[in-house]
């Protein structure tokens, strides 16, 4: 069975003329002449001949909005027949960031117009979502972006690019990364742990949201404080000030990148306190030295064989010295 969306494709789609346009898509969040187009197929199928991989439709990192209004296409100071959608934010977490503005208002892309509904010509007179014309394109190609910045036409050419989700959508088959400190169980953040987050009764303590990992776009992976261990350290720390789930932002106010990052920064650190800043504002703070001897009591009462996941550890054995132990302990 092949799902799309939530929804199971049920067969072949044919127009008036016998062809084979797509498959069928069949569940209640549809209606009955939704499918998926031979194109969309088409591409899934090259882009894993080409790459071994499928590696997602490339996409235009904006949010937009329609210009139907001609009081809103007079204020943009848009030609009386010119048409287009107007940019309301660029994330940054995509190459476009560098070319496009909010309130740029894209007029056409590869020299295909893009009406003020957001839609370009299609199949036989339709019309789709002007993203057709950057999703049937593969990572590297290039688009030519035509803009109306003001009273000024600009034409910007970007190469398509992988973007970086905020959170890793599958992780299965790869052991979870994991680093403990003091206690503090800390990992990256993925959508299995996201739905174990889901699973918990933690009151306050919510999954973390978009607007919480975009400071993270552009590094490795969103790291979050995913455990507090019961010990004489933690005290304080386990309940009432949320920061079970959330996304760890800086260590002593150095913006963590990943857990590599965070890893090497912790293993480093020389500072009689070592800092953890969340996303939601709420810090913690652990003696260096004392969350350090303490680690090895903590693993041993929770019967944790290791400090951290086994990608970790040469990482660990390079930032420490090599002749730096790492804990491990074998429970018979």
């Amino acid at each position: 069975m092949i799902c799309w969306r939530g929804a199971t494709l049920s067969g072949p789609a044919f127009d008036e003329r016998g062809k084979c346009v797509g498959l069928k898509l069949q569940s209640q969040g549809y209606k009955s002449g939704d499918f998926v187009p031979v194109e969309v197929i088409k591409h899934f199928i090259q882009d894993y001949d080409e790459n071994g991989a499928y590696t997602g439709l490339p996409q235009l990192g904006i949010k937009w909005q329609g210009m139907e209004n001609p009081y809103l296409r007079m204020l943009m100071k848009m030609e009386h027949d010119e048409q287009g959608i107007l940019i309301t934010e660029v994330s940054p977490n995509y190459p476009e960031s560098v070319i496009l503005k909010p309130n740029d208002v894209i007029l056409s892309i590869d020299g295909i117009n893009i009406n003020s509904d957001g839609t370009v010509p299609f199949l036989r007179g339709r019309r789709i979502e002007f993203s057709y014309l950057v999703g049937k394109k593969y990572v590297g190609n290039k688009i030519v972006i035509k803009v109306r910045r003001g009273s000024e036409i600009c034409e910007f050419t970007t190469e398509l690019a992988t973007h970086k989700q905020f959170v890793p959508a599958n992780i299965i088959g790869r052991p979870l990364r994991y680093y403990i400190i003091g206690g503090f169980v800390f990992t990256t953040l993925s959508f299995p742990c996201m739905e174990v987050m889901d699973d918990r009764d933690y009151n306050d303590n919510k999954r973390p949201d978009d607007d919480e990992l975009l400071f993270q776009a552009l590094y490795e992976d969103p790291v979050v404080l995913l455990e507090v261990l019961k010990a004489d350290i933690s005290v304080g720390y386990e309940t009432g000030l949320t920061l079970q789930n959330q996304v760890l932002v800086s260590f002593n106010d150095t913006p963590v990148e990943g857990l590599n990052s965070l890893v090497s920064m912790v293993e480093i650190c020389n500072e009689d306190f070592m800092k953890f800043t969340f996303g939601n504002k709420k810090t913690l703070v652990l003696p260096t030295n004392i969350a350090r001897s303490r680690t090895r009591d903590i693993l041993k009462a929770h019967s944790i064989s290791c400090a951290m996941s086994n990608d970790l550890k040469e990482l660990v054995k390079l930032t420490r010295g090599e002749e730096s132990p790492i804990y491990i302990y074998i429970y018979i």
